[in-house]
């Protein structure tokens, strides 16, 4: 094995602009190995923080390295020891990427294909560095232009002060307005820690989907850590898909379900409830206060409910989550008084209605305190393009024949069996909802998005899991339902390749209105496969069964439902919450 190495300088078009100084280009190292008369190259970029402050470093750790390295080792093994003799992170990427490359020319086949996976799609993003306005007003369009970069990231922390950063940002988010790019801010640890939350509270006001900023590890960003933020902070109110919780495992919940505990609007509280890891300490609800939540229920909830926002401060309760979802998904103005005396003594808010809460509260946050606008897009998509129809997986997508009849639930059971009985498949539940989003911690608020973008949120959300073995997709809405267009972007985006029906036993209406009629269930789900596939032009999906709920029957009438509707349609059925999901699940897993 022959091993050469070169070493380049990389010049910026643009000398970047930081608060610590201006970076004008970077020394970066080229290794190339030979064997067999195949050559692969591998590229690395050396730091401080990448273990090797210069290229003759990096090269210097990686001769030593394959001086004593064995012959005839494979790509795993040579990483596996460069881990133990901890070989610089940079050196290692250099290295591995070589070894990758040469592997995939002597097999002949691009990467992908080698490794059997999709053809990668990786969300990429361009720099700007701190600039005047002028600068920023001639320099987007010039970058931006016909590219097919995802996301801007923004150098803010000028020496000028957060005025200039305030200046130059309102300008970016003016010239970007064009461009379907995500905005990020990295300040490389230019504000103080009052200036980088005074800086937040504008930003949230400015361009409330912003999706992170990023504060390097000064003093102000450890202050910052100790007020309950993380390095890279995120902006409240932005409902994208997120790397970590909002609600860290310490927070204890109170959920707020004023006159709704016992009322179809309360769904949020019930997926709350049964799905949420965090503590729930009590319900707010004054009608039923001093009672518990099964005892108005029924539901298996002993939680207590208390009478207010103050009851639940004393019970310790730092998050206040929003449990009901009235007509229109809207705030009623007589909430307005409760939520901001929840926020003023300290509260954090997850709110999974449609107004942004940030925009009326956001001034009262307090350091470390923070509001998720749980359905605010965090993000702008590429128009979808059928991307997820190249990947190897399941992708079950949960179908209905009506809103809120039990697609979540379903498909969140189905995801716990799987992942308990089959831990060794790589199993993810893609949530498109509030709930969803809420209770794991990532996801896509689907009824947010414009029309034409709704397609390629799906698709982005369904393409980061490409490593996935089986993906469940929450459905939404339904095709029967005059007033729901959600259930074709989920299909266009996600390109299911099964279908699971969701059903209310005895269901021959929509519960609103009424005046449309359920078909034959046979019927619809041929309708459902056949819109998936678009008549066979697009991936065609099975129907694996249908999950039926029979929450308003007794166990004899539940289980003679599920038989006779088995008889009916011919697929297996069962209601998932009552009897268990391994009927429906087994047969993904098979």
């Amino acid at each position: 094995m022959k091993v050469e190495f070169r070493t380049l300088f990389l010049k910026k078009r643009f000398p970047l602009t930081i608060s610590r100084g201006i970076i004008r280009g970077s020394e970066n190292l080229f290794i190339g190995i030979t064997k067999d008369n195949i050559a692969g190259w591998g590229e690395l970029s050396p730091g401080k923080s990448e273990g090797a402050a210069t290229a003759n470093l990096a090269q210097e750790s990686i001769e030593s390295f394959l001086d004593e390295l064995e012959d005839d080792l494979s790509i795993h093994e040579i990483t596996q020891h460069a881990r133990e003799q901890q070989l610089p992170l940079c050196a290692l990427a250099g290295l591995d990427t070589a070894l990758w490359d040469w592997l995939g020319k002597k097999a002949n086949l691009p990467l992908y294909r080698l490794l059997g996976i999709g053809l990668p799609s990786v969300p990429t993003s361009v720099t700007i560095g701190i600039n005047s306005p002028q600068a920023v007003r001639e320099r987007i369009p010039y970058i931006l232009h016909d590219s097919q970069f995802k996301a801007l990231k923004i150098k803010l922390g000028s020496p000028e002060g957060i005025e200039a950063d305030q200046a130059m940002f309102a300008q970016v988010v003016e010239s970007a307005k064009p461009y379907a790019v995500q905005l990020r801010i990295d300040a490389n640890g230019g504000w103080s820690a009052d200036d980088a939350m005074r800086m937040m509270k504008w930003i949230v006001r400015q361009a409330p989907h912003t999706e992170y900023v990023e504060q390097t590890r000064t003093p102000a960003a450890e202050q910052l850590s100790l007020m309950g933020s993380s390095r890279r902070i995120r902006i409240p109110g932005t409902g994208g898909t997120w790397k970590r919780m909002m609600l860290d495992p310490h927070h204890r919940i109170a959920i707020y379900m004023q006159d709704n505990l016992n009322s179809d609007y309360g769904k949020m509280g019930y997926g709350v409830m049964r799905f949420c890891q965090n503590e729930v300490v009590c319900i707010v609800d004054s009608t039923y206060a001093g009672e518990t939540v099964s005892q108005v229920t029924g539901l298996p909830y002993d939680y207590p409910i208390v009478n207010g926002i103050n009851e639940a401060i004393k019970a310790d309760a730092d998050v206040l989550v929003i449990g009901t979802a009235p007509s229109g998904g809207q705030i009623p103005e007589n909430w307005v008084g409760t939520l901001r005396n929840a926020v003023r003594q300290g509260m954090n808010l997850v709110n999974g209605l449609h107004d942004p809460l940030n925009e009326q509260f956001g001034n009262d946050l307090k350091p470390g305190q923070w509001i998720w606008d749980v359905r605010q897009p965090g993000f702008t998509p590429a128009i979808a393009s059928a991307r997820a129809a190249s990947l190897n997986n399941k992708r079950i997508l949960m179908v209905g024949t009506d809103m809120a009849i039990g697609k979540m639930t379903a498909g969140l059971e189905i995801w716990k069996w799987i992942r308990a009985q089959h831990p060794n498949l790589h199993s993810e539940f893609l949530a498109t909802g509030q709930i969803g989003i809420t209770v794991t911690g990532k996801g896509i608020p689907l009824d947010g998005f414009k029309l034409d973008h709704a397609c390629g949120a799906v698709e982005q959300l369904v393409m980061k899991e490409t490593d996935a073995d089986i993906i469940i997709i929450e459905g939404q809405g339904s095709l029967l339902h005059p007033g729901s267009s959600a259930t074709l972007p989920l299909m266009r985006g996600a390109c299911p390749t099964h279908l699971i029906m969701c059903h209310r036993a005895g269901m021959t209406s929509l519960r609103a209105p009424a005046s449309i009629k359920v078909p034959p269930l046979k019927s619809f789900i041929e309708l459902n496969e056949q819109m998936a596939s678009a008549c066979s032009a697009l991936t065609s999906a099975s129907t694996i069964g249908i999950a039926l709920n029979t929450s308003h029957l007794n166990e004899s009438e539940a289980r003679n439902a599920i038989r006779d509707l088995e008889h009916e349609t011919g697929y297996p059925v069962q209601d998932i919450v009552r009897f268990g999901a391994q009927k429906l699940a087994s047969l993904i897993t098979e």
